[in-house]
């Protein structure tokens, strides 16, 4: 690793309301850097920003820049991928010659005097990361952490700590990932995605190789992946599970570990949770730490917000968000689903995300949106991508097969609630549907 780029006091930053460009921005402003930046429209993390001294606007004109920030000698300009290189203010940064680094350049610059421990894994991230995090945190660690969603434990994605040890999400799009030279590291999956980036399957994984290459000590990885290190998983691996029983939607279970059986209680749903919780225990495991502690911390894990969240669980009915986007991810979420409420008519309400993805995996998606007995499909939320020639969501419709289907809108959300009167919504996606999310609660009261 190589990092040349030493960082100006003020930090300009294109994107500065995204999940994970936020964190990084709350970690410059907590150490004293000058801190400004643009995003297409405010929300509570811009608002946040703002709180603790941001200077954030909606504008995309040249004009909007705080004068400060125009100096091209004492500014440093940090983006995320998701900017296009069109895009005005990025275009007057790249012209004026100010120095540019990517979002992962920047995360870089932070862990590489860290002992870093990484997430990566196509699916699992934030989840697994959060959940790593809370039990450094409870085994009395003291990290920092950079994560790509809210722990409703700290309702923050940056925490602030006192150690050398940084907790981070290894992203694999765009790359980013092969910045980081972490000393331990969980590796979720490998299932293809980001085809536009890599372009075959075969690619992907090889990135993946590439990052486990970059790992200098604990390598912690999902059973079957083709990895060398320390496996897990629900059924098999180094680390396994046994004696599952679920009452009102709470887990119990034995975990088994090398040498060792413990017995764990945990409140956060899903059973892909399960797995995450056992990859960040068999990290903490890997660092010395007591069985019967790491499975108290485990207890005490209130979830992550649009991660298996719940906003309502009543007899009457039930609404679940998550932010599954991937066909891997909405199958083990409707699995998850299905094994909590085995009796109850299941209505997905699914945005999908990006062209791209949508025609790679157009039969993934058809396959596993026609296990719901009821499907609200709304437009493809484009992101950073122009449309593609006969991708939406009508296409994606004809090839599903289920008891009820239908393409809505957000405007119709609220109304086909009060009318249907799902018994168990559940909504996902990675684009825009969590702005219903509201209204769908408020619909969904008696």
């Amino acid at each position: 690793m190589d990092v040349k780029v030493k960082l100006n006091k003020h930090i300009y930053m294109l994107g500065i309301g995204g999940i994970g460009m936020s964190a990084l921005a709350k970690y410059l402003l907590r150490r004293g850097y000058k801190v400004a930046g643009y995003d297409r429209a405010y929300s509570s993390i811009t608002d946040s920003l703002v709180a603790m001294g941001a200077e954030i606007s909606t504008d995309e004109s040249i004009e909007a820049i705080p004068a400060d920030f125009k100096e091209r000698q004492s500014v440093t300009v940090v983006y995320t991928p998701a900017i296009s290189k069109s895009q005005l203010l990025f275009a007057f940064f790249q012209k004026a010659d100010f120095p540019l680094l990517k979002r992962s350049e920047l995360l870089e610059i932070i862990t590489q005097n860290s002992e870093t421990w990484a997430v990566a894994g196509t699916h699992g991230k934030t989840t697994t990361s959060s959940l790593l995090s809370h039990l450094a945190v409870e085994l009395g660690v003291s990290p920092s952490a950079f994560l790509g969603g809210i722990p409703i434990n700290y309702a923050t994605n940056y925490i602030q700590g006192e150690s050398n040890i940084c907790i981070v999400e290894a992203d694999e799009f765009d790359r980013s990932f092969h910045r980081l030279y972490p000393h331990s590291a969980i590796i979720t999956s490998m299932e293809p995605d980001h085809l536009d980036i890599y372009g075959t399957a075969e690619e992907f994984e090889e990135a993946f190789h590439q990052f486990s290459r970059q790992i200098s000590h604990t390598l912690i990885h999902k059973v079957g992946l083709p990895l060398k290190g320390i496996s897990y998983g629900l059924e098999e691996g180094d680390h396994h599970i046994e004696n599952l029983r679920i009452e009102d939607s709470n887990y119990f279970f034995n975990w088994i570990g090398p040498g060792f059986r413990q017995a764990v209680f945990m409140s956060y749903p899903g059973l892909h949770n399960i797995e995450n919780a056992l990859a960040a225990a068999a990290l903490c495991f890997s660092k010395g730490f007591a069985t019967e502690d790491i499975a108290s911390a485990i207890s005490s894990f209130k979830g992550v917000k649009r991660r298996f969240e719940n906003h309502i669980r009543t007899e009457k009915a039930v609404y679940i968000d998550d932010y599954a986007h991937h066909p891997g991810e909405l199958k083990v979420l409707i699995e998850s689903i299905r094994s909590l409420y085995p009796d109850r008519k299941l209505t997905l309400l699914f945005q999908p995300h990006l062209f791209s993805r949508t025609r790679d995996f157009m039969q993934d998606f058809a396959a596993i949106l026609s296990q719901c007995d009821s499907l609200w499909l709304m437009p493809i939320y484009p992101a950073r991508e122009e449309p593609i020639a006969g991708i939406d969501s009508e296409a994606l419709l004809e090839q599903i097969v289920c008891r009820e289907k239908r393409l809505v809108s957000a405007a119709e959300i609220a109304l086909l609630i009060q009318k249907e009167k799902p018994e168990l919504l559940v909504s996902a996606g990675a684009g825009d549907i969590d702005r219903s999310i509201e209204s769908i609660i408020k619909a969904m009261q008696p």
